[in-house]
């Protein structure tokens, strides 16, 4: 989504990779199913002028075209290319309650927990 060129940066993530390796990346959908950021932009919208980025810039909603990553990824070389639609709120809450003690959803305590174990 925010990297300056996609194809550029696929190419240098499929070389980067090890032999037999993974690459995975996680995009937003498109604006219509993320109500979270129309929300919050539609409201600044009503106050504030703002122009719209080019198209094809990086941004939240650039890879969200349909088979835009899965494209993405075959031309910058990669294999056996899979994409899997995630339903965003409830993979985040499943993240959020296995990696806290309790399995109540703590999003701060599972953020330093993952940025501790790096």
């Amino acid at each position: 989504m925010f990297f300056p060129d996609v194809e550029v940066s696929v190419k240098e993530l499929a070389r980067a990779a090890r032999l037999g390796g993974r690459v995975c990346a996680a995009v937003w959908g498109v604006p219509k199913k993320s109500p979270w950021t129309t929300t919050i932009t539609g409201l600044i919208n009503k106050h504030v002028e703002m122009p719209r980025p080019p198209p094809g810039s990086p941004g939240l909603f650039r890879c969200a075209a349909p088979a835009f990553m899965e494209a993405a990824f075959r031309k910058g070389g990669l294999k056996d290319v899979a994409v899997k639609h995630i339903d965003g709120e409830t993979a985040v809450l499943d993240l959020v309650r296995k990696t806290s003690p309790d399995g109540k959803p703590r999003l701060a305590r599972s953020a330093s927990t993952i940025s501790r174990s790096k």
